[in-house]
């Protein structure tokens, strides 16, 4: 069973993104964790930027349209098998020994 799912909500921030996935992976090498990225119908190219990251193993929803924040949130729920959850923003970025 994986412990923690991490559920992040995206509107037009990939490069924010990005770096918040990066640290994720980065930093949870103990920890066994998924991440569901739920973009609410971003038009920065987030979807194209995010598939472009190596070796990060994620569920991407990709909406057709912005359901808001918490309606997002909802639907990455629903996508987490884990044990515990958390939202995360997507301009967090994880440092060392938090996690």
């Amino acid at each position: 069973m994986i412990d923690l799912s991490i559920v992040i909500v995206s509107y037009n921030t990939k490069d924010v993104l990005k770096e918040c996935l990066e640290s994720i992976y980065k930093t949870a090498k103990n920890l066994s964790f998924e991440v569901i990225v739920v973009d609410n119908a971003s038009k920065d190219g987030t979807k194209e930027e995010i598939t472009k990251l190596k070796n990060i193993n994620l569920k991407f929803i990709q909406n057709k349209e912005s359901l808001g924040f918490s309606k997002a949130n909802n639907v990455g729920i629903k996508a987490t098998i884990g044990r515990y959850i958390i939202f995360l923003n997507p301009d967090v970025v994880v440092h060392a020994n938090t996690m």
